[in-house]
């Protein structure tokens, strides 16, 4: 009886590592191509400085979703987000990060972005303007995007969570933008 028991839980823990790769294989599918959407008058914090309602135009943003499902402080990962714009900085990639947060306490988010030097184009979403034009996948590691100039979604998945996604999202960039510079010499 108890090689049965034994035997149905390690199949149920086969199926549901299955089934979790095929969501999130689903989930990337879905949203590969898929352009992100903006509302039209959208006020954007960068903690320390005064509020901004464009943004710079640019060729890459890469935008990361925070919502408020547990704890903030271990899912928003500021400080390597600080060290992977260093990195795209020092690359000399033109490239703009991006935060769109649906949290509880949006003081505690500043500070948290204050003292993690994370000071990047914020959105504050109380209304989850963003979460209902796009509906943003709920899985912690698919709620970062790199889009493009049109903000269609290039890659997606957490780039400071894992250095194979990180270096993805650098060399798409980088191929990016080798590839405007040669359409521009042959124009």
């Amino acid at each position: 009886m108890n090689r049965i028991c034994l035997y149905c839980i390690v199949v149920l823990f086969f199926l549901s590592c299955h089934s979790e790769r095929r969501e999130f294989i689903r989930v990337v599918q879905e949203w590969q191509g898929k352009e992100v959407i903006f509302p039209d008058t959208i006020n954007w914090s960068i903690p320390g400085t005064d509020s901004i309602t464009q943004l710079p135009e640019t060729g890459y943003k890469i935008l990361n979703y925070i919502d408020s499902a547990g704890c903030m402080e271990c899912r928003a990962h500021f400080y390597e987000w600080h060290l992977m714009k260093q990195q795209t900085d020092s690359l000399d990639l033109d490239v703009v990060y991006l935060v769109i947060a649906n949290v509880a306490d949006y003081r505690a988010l500043e500070t948290l972005q204050r003292t993690n030097r994370w000071c990047v184009p914020t959105f504050q979403d109380k209304a989850m303007v963003m979460d209902s034009l796009n509906h943003f996948p709920k899985q912690d590691g698919l709620q970062s995007f790199l889009l493009d100039s049109l903000n269609r979604v290039v890659l997606i998945g957490n780039p400071v969570r894992s250095h194979a996604v990180r270096d993805l999202y650098i060399e798409s960039i980088q191929q990016g933008v080798t590839g405007e510079m040669k359409d521009m010499e042959n124009n």
